[in-house]
């Protein structure tokens, strides 16, 4: 009878167990699960091209998980896609991802962001993804939706609670596969082409400032520290490779190797209008290739090209060379911009004005001061016409922001 106790005692403490486990796993922290949690954490350090430790997790996690959502389906989508090279189950994943898109399983802020990654990885696809029953949806939905006030959302009786819940429309989506996002692509793309031109132009000046040169350079910096010098040439070790970059830009920049490109970069830290900032750019290029080392292995040509142009970020004589904006980005300094209009105009009129606007009075001031608002967010569009975002995703945030006025 003691020996039936005892089994019975101990399988009671195998399901107290488990089902304490499975509470655990399943409790869900600002909206995820623990294994959500885990899901993200591996994907945010898979790295690209190798199956690494962190992406085999991800694959492991992701196969097993109980009702992924769409923003896991396409983590695991493009952990197939950019580490283990399998278009397959890469395709199936961001089927599914629009499918819940589609079905409404899903957190609408994740959609713009899904979207338009899975718009960025088709191309490694080699074939078109449906999107656009997705996008219309997405469309659909920010017209519709009822206005739901959330309670770490502005107060509603805030006189600056129009620019504050525009604002909380952002959303920054932490992605180590961001190099992989178009509108970088075609910034640095437009940026190159313009470089080249200069560089053309300054030829008898810089001719002698070239790759070989800039090995040279890096290797004599690196020659004290074992640890950079091991990154430096690996990473040159690739380069010379001299492997070709493909960028598709609004100027149609031109098809161009590894070796030309960071050649060209040498050039334009050596361009007369950088003189003053000449030890600084170098300084930024060698970190930036020390950079393309990330958990001992280098980053993929796509984040290596992006990772070496930033050298000129804030350093280059331009305000733009070197500055590169994600989709994610973009999106988010389109409700900045809306949100900075609307406080403007309220800056610009009289207090009787803003005060009937804030209490939302139909007056004629205040039809004037939303006609102004409402004419200025349009004007938004034109600084976007360059395909850097999508342009139904475009209206659909202007709208979105209209509807707050």
């Amino acid at each position: 009878m003691s020996i039936l106790k005892g089994i019975v005692l101990a399988v009671l403490i195998i399901l107290l167990i488990y089902l304490i486990y499975t509470l655990f796993h399943n409790i869900k922290y600002k909206g995820e699960t623990c294994r959500q949690r885990q899901l993200r954490f591996h994907y945010i350090n898979a790295g690209a091209d190798t199956v690494t430790d962190n992406a085999q997790e991800v694959i492991n996690l992701g196969e097993n998980l109980p009702n992924p959502r769409a923003i896991d389906h396409l983590m695991i989508g493009t952990t197939y896609l950019l580490n283990a090279g399998n278009r397959n189950r890469a395709r199936e994943h961001f089927q599914e991802a629009i499918d819940n898109i589609v079905n409404r399983n899903v957190d609408t802020h994740d959609i713009p962001f899904i979207i338009e990654r899975i718009d960025d990885l088709k191309l490694f696809l080699n074939e078109e993804i449906p999107l656009q029953g997705a996008i219309e949806f997405y469309i659909n939905d920010q017209r519709t939706a009822p206005k739901i006030y959330k309670p770490n959302e502005p107060n509603i009786g805030d006189p600056d609670y129009k620019e504050k819940h525009i604002l909380a429309k952002q959303r920054w989506e932490s992605d180590s596969q961001n190099v992989h996002d178009q509108a970088l692509s075609r910034m640095l793309a437009d940026q190159l082409a313009l470089v080249r031109s200069d560089n053309e132009l300054l030829n008898y000046t810089l001719n002698h400032h070239n790759y070989a040169e800039c090995v040279d350079w890096l290797r004599a910096k690196s020659a004290n520290n074992k640890g950079d010098l091991a990154k430096i040439n690996d990473v040159l070790k690739t380069i010379d490779l001299n492997n070709p970059i493909f960028l598709s830009g609004n100027n149609n920049s031109r098809e161009i190797t590894e070796r030309d490109f960071l050649d060209t970069i040498w050039k334009r830290i050596h361009d007369p209008r950088n003189n003053d900032k000449l030890s600084e750019l170098k300084n930024s290029l060698y970190d930036s290739v020390i950079d393309c080392v990330e958990s001992g292995k280098h980053v993929c040509i796509s984040g290596r090209c992006k990772k070496l142009w930033q050298t000129f970020a804030l350093l280059d004589y331009t305000d733009t060379v070197g500055i590169m904006k994600s989709k994610q980005m973009i999106r988010n300094e389109i409700y900045e911009k809306c949100c900075n209009i609307i406080k403007n105009e309220r800056e610009s009129v009289s207090n009787i004005i803003k005060a009937d606007y804030d209490a939302g009075k139909d007056t004629e001031d205040t039809t004037r001061m939303k006609k102004n608002i409402i004419d200025r967010m349009e004007q938004i569009k034109t600084q976007y016409n360059n395909k850097s975002i999508d342009e139904n995703i475009l209206n659909s945030i202007i709208d979105e922001c209209k509807a707050e006025i």
